[in-house]
């Protein structure tokens, strides 16, 4: 028998919902070429007409929408869900603008 203290340490991702009654989701392919790395939970997100997603940018004209959880970008696609309605901390979230809020209508900012 090992008595050894061991110690196993998991990541977690930040909590950026301020509540999950009410928040809908849905998939969206995070595009690759526009990532590299980690890409944390809450980020904004813009939904090009290919389909895919990449980070909010005021003179976008996709859909806005916020990535539900922090997801790893190694040079291939990553499918994963989004936030498209719901109430967020403001504080826990990266890339919003006030473009981005405006055309998120279906998401709380406290």
């Amino acid at each position: 028998m090992n008595l050894n203290r061991r110690e196993t340490v998991y990541s977690s991702g930040k909590e950026y919902l301020y509540t999950t009654a009410g928040a809908i989701m849905d998939a969206v392919t995070l595009d690759a070429t526009k990532f590299n790395g980690q890409v944390k939970a809450g980020t904004a997100l813009s939904i090009q007409a290919n389909g895919k997603a990449k980070p909010w940018e005021d003179v976008d004209i996709g859909r806005a929408v916020i990535l539900d959880r922090t997801e790893k970008v190694d040079g291939q696609d990553i499918s994963s869900t989004c936030l498209i309605a719901g109430i967020v901390r403001e504080s826990k979230c990266t890339g919003l603008t006030n473009a981005f809020k405006e055309k998120t209508k279906n998401i709380d900012y406290l």
